[in-house]
Order: structure tokens, then C-alpha cells, then sequence
């Protein structure tokens, strides 16, 4: 699925045209964008260029996203998504192309991830902005399950709100909860209190312990009744319960209303029943009849601008990240993800200028604090060291999108700093590798037009410098990878 919100951010969306017009959205043909693109002035959007044309393959286009652009002003996000599935007919589309199960899955999961997002705020661009984040910390979010026909839904009670099924079983009722033995009790009306030992070593406990007890008790029997009221209203045809015992647990809860509508039966054990399942075998792949003799061919056409960088260190590392497309992994806690984290609120914070620690929390509530004080800290060394005197004069251009052609190979990265004659990217590295960020300081030179470009590493108040022979050099090193690249090393 590419809608990607592109509704509230196109208009300076370079891939406008790849985004949307050629998704199920629109299903623009190739031919009609080539022949738009053609025409399309330098320095102007997509979108400027759509909104002021006049083509008539394009005309419904330009009139739905119209509407939608006002729309998000009034409409909450699902509410947006709705409109724009309704204007475009999205999902009468999808259900049409193959994959017609996983297609819909896609599309209805992500309507409930965007439904997530605008809890306590329904504003758009509230929500793209929290999709952006989602995008740029690489969090792996599960695939929705591709509805099966007799297939069994197992999950917890909690995780069963707002679903329901013809059938639903609720199995060991009368299981017990593990009883409270804990030394001290909580409460947040009454005070704390604890479990004492005498002399003897026999615990006491004391009769406000034993109240505490009592009190959270009571709490926890009334949480259950809400969880089962949850249990019970999945149903929508019939409903089982299973019980190991005749009481106890949450069969104790329940007995009183249950007593005078449902009568229950036992169910006689069946040894051959708790049998395990013999595993089925899986079948032998046959022999391939044809063998690859010659190098494997890339198969990609645009690359990020480190993928370059990645390459020149280790082609096997490349393979593993590009080819076999393999994303690593990101997921959890560590240095290495705290590193980059505070690499991006540094970015933040210069790219916004924002002027205190406090400002810059908003943008990455999960970091401590302490590092949050320390992206801060870092930003404000660029414009504070001596070091970067000169690259603070002129006119400035933050974050840009600087697209380049390698040979055959597009290269997309977003430079940190275009100044009048130069390009400038930031570091928050422990260490100085200069070197290894070579090629990307040279695409964004190249492409930007500009005669050096330096490299900021604002832990060290070092400013690295590559001059226009320098870059040349480069040039021609990145031109012999993209050769040995594409010839299949």
C-alpha cells in the first residue's frame, strides 16, 4: 500500500508522481506521467504542476485531491482515509488484483494504525508526523493476520476488544491466580504497610496488612468482572465455557449469574484425545534443472546515498542489507539505538532551531532526559565552536532532498546543510571517520552544485573538509563501484 498520507504532505513531495498517481488510488499510466513530467518546470512541486495543468487524464486526479487538501483541515485522519477510499475507490480496486485477502488485511490494518495514532489528537499532520517517526526508528510493526476461513483466533481477553466471532470458547475458568505474598502493600488512599517476622522467625501480619490485602482483593474481583464482561460479549451466536473443577477462579465470579441460565454438562476425558499430532513432512524440493552460470545482475535502481558507503566497507554487508533485503535488526533497547536516536534530535534541533532542552523533549518523549539535554547540548555547539564560523554565514538551506544519478543508479539522501558554495553534514559520532562518509558528502555536492562539502562532527568541535580535487577523486571511486555493482560483485 502506498498512500503513505500523502493527502496532507505532497505538495513538496518529490515522488508524488510514484506515490499516488500510479497506486490503485488513481492508476495513472506510465505514458500519461512521462508525458506530464516532461513538461514539468525546474523547481516546481508535483503537485503545482498538477494543480495549475490542464490534463485531461489527470483532471479527476487534481479534483480529488483538491478536496482532500480541504477535507484534512475539518476530518479526522480515519475519517480522511474513508473519504479518500470512497472519492478513489481504493478498496473496490484491490479486491479486484490478486492477493485479494492480504491486499484488504493491509489496507484495514493500517486504517486501525492510523486510528491508534490520533488518540487525543485527530489533527493530520499530527499523524504523519508520528508515522515519520514510526519510519525513521525502523520500528517493525506485525502485519495484520489475513482473515482465515475455519481458522481459530487464540489471543488473551484484553486483546479481544472491539472483535467478535459466531463462537467463542473461554476454557479453564476455574484456574486461580497466584496468591499475593508480598511483603509490602501499596495503597495510594490509605499508606503502605508490610509483613513483619518475630523473634521466632513466624511471620505477623498486621491487621492493616491484612486490610490492604482485603482492599486490593476486592479490586481485583471487580477488574475480573470487567474482563469477563469483555469474554462474554465476543460472541455473537454462542458461547462456551470450560472448567476444569466445580468452582474456584473466575468460575466462582460467574456461577451466580450463570446458575439460572446455563446448565452445564461433563465432558468425559478421551485418552486417545491428549495424544500428540504427528508432525507432517514436509516435501523434498525436486533438483533445479537449470543452473546459474554467470553473475547475478543487481536488480534495484535507486539506492540511499549510504548505501554507497556500505558498499565500499563490505559488499557482503551490501548484499545483506540491499539485495537480499534483510532491514537487521533494530528492534529493543542498546547503545547503538540510543546513539541513533540522539543523532536525530540533534538533526531536529538544529533543522527546527529550537532554543531549550525542554522544546526539543517534545519531538522523542522516550529518550532520558539526559540525553535529550545532550542532543540539545550538541546542537548548540554549531553555532557556538569556532570551528564553524564560516559555515554559519550566508544563506542557509536546511534538510534538503538531493537526488543523484550514478551510471544506472539513483542515488536519494536529504543533506543536513546547503550553504552558498558548500554542503555540510552533521556528526554526533564518538569517533572521526571521515573517510568512510566520503561518497555521501560527495553526492550531495554533486548534486547540489556545489564546489566542497564538510563534514561537522559537533562531539569534537572538528570540521572536516574535502576540497573540489578531493570530491573529483571521489567522483570517479564511486563511478568504479556503481560499475563493479551493477556487474554483479
Amino acid at each position: 500500500m502506498s498512500f503513505d498520507l500523502s493527502v496532507a504532505n505532497f505538495e513538496s513531495d518529490a515522488r508524488f508522481d510514484r506515490v499516488v498517481l500510479r497506486s490503485p488510488f488513481f492508476a495513472v499510466s506510465d505514458r500519461t506521467l512521462y508525458t506530464f513530467a516532461q513538461t514539468l518546470p525546474e523547481e516546481t512541486s508535483w503537485w503545482k504542476h498538477l494543480r495549475d495543468g490542464a490534463v485531461p487524464e489527470l483532471e479527476n486526479a487534481k479534483q480529488i485531491l483538491r478536496e482532500l487538501l480541504g477535507a484534512r483541515r475539518v476530518e479526522a485522519p480515519t475519517r480522511l482515509l474513508q473519504l479518500c477510499d470512497r472519492l478513489t475507490g481504493y478498496t473496490a480496486v484491490i479486491f479486484n488484483l490478486p492477493g485479494t485477502a492480504r491486499r484488504m488485511a493491509d489496507w484495514n490494518g493500517f486504517v486501525e494504525l492510523v486510528r491508534s495514532l490520533e488518540q487525543g489528537s485527530f489533527d493530520v499532520l499530527a499523524v504523519v508526523r508520528k508515522l515519520k517517526q514510526i519510519v525513521s526508528a525502523e520500528i517493525a510493526l506485525p502485519r495484520p493476520a489475513v482473515e482465515g476461513g475455519n481458522a481459530v483466533s487464540l489471543m488473551t481477553i484484553y486483546g479481544s476488544k472491539g472483535l467478535e466471532w459466531p463462537v467463542v470458547f473461554i476454557p479453564d475458568l476455574s484456574h486461580r491466580s497466584q496468591s499475593d505474598s508480598s511483603v509490602v502493600r501499596f495503597d495510594a488512599e490509605l499508606g503502605i504497610s508490610m509483613k513483619l517476622t518475630n523473634e521466632q522467625g513466624d511471620e505477623q501480619k498486621t491487621a492493616f496488612y491484612t486490610l490492604l490485602g482485603q482492599k486490593k482483593k476486592i479490586a481485583e474481583n471487580e477488574e475480573s468482572k470487567r474482563v469477563f464482561y469483555v469474554a462474554l460479549t465476543r460472541a455473537r451466536d454462542r458461547i462456551i465455557l470450560t472448567s476444569a473443577t466445580d468452582s474456584g477462579g473466575g468460575l466462582t465470579i460467574l456461577e451466580p449469574g450463570l446458575r439460572e441460565v446455563i446448565a452445564s454438562r461433563d465432558i468425559p476425558f478421551n485418552p486417545d484425545h491428549a495424544k500428540p499430532v504427528a508432525p507432517a513432512l514436509a516435501a523434498v524440493p525436486a533438483i533445479p534443472t537449470q543452473s546459474i552460470l554467470s553473475a547475478a545482475k543487481s536488480g534495484f535502481s535507486e539506492l540511499p546515498v549510504t548505501a554507497l558507503s556500505d558498499y565500499a566497507l563490505c559488499p557482503l554487508r551490501f548484499k545483506f542489507r540491499y539485495v537480499d533485503g534483510h532491514p537487521g535488526y533494530q528492534s529493543g533497547v542498546g547503545p547503538y539505538q540510543d546513539a541513533m536516536a540522539l543523532g536525530r534530535l540533534t538533526h531536529k534541533a538544529l533543522e527546527l532551531g529550537i532554543e531549550s532542552a525542554e522544546a526539543l523533549l517534545k519531538y522523542d518523549s522516550q529518550l532520558p532526559a539526559t540525553a535529550v539535554k545532550e542532543a540539545f547540548a550538541l546542537a548548540q555547539r554549531f553555532y557556538s565552536a569556532e570551528a564553524y564560523n564560516e559555515q554559519r554565514q550566508g544563506n542557509l538551506a536546511w534538510e534538503q532532498n538531493i537526488p543523484i544519478e550514478v551510471g544506472n543508479l539513483t542515488l536519494n539522501g536529504v543533506v543536513d546543510l546547503v550553504g552558498e558554495d558548500f554542503v555540510l553534514d552533521f556528526k554526533t559520532d564518538q569517533a572521526m571517520h571521515s573517510q568512510h562518509h566520503r561518497f555521501q558528502l560527495w553526492a550531495y555536492s554533486k548534486a547540489a552544485d556545489k564546489s566542497s562539502a564538510h563534514l561537522a562532527y559537533l562531539r569534537h568541535n572538528e570540521l572536516y573538509s574535502f576540497t573540489p580535487d578531493a570530491l573529483d577523486d571521489i567522483g570517479q571511486e564511486a563511478l568504479a563501484l556503481v560499475e563493479r555493482l551493477y556487474g554483479g560483485d
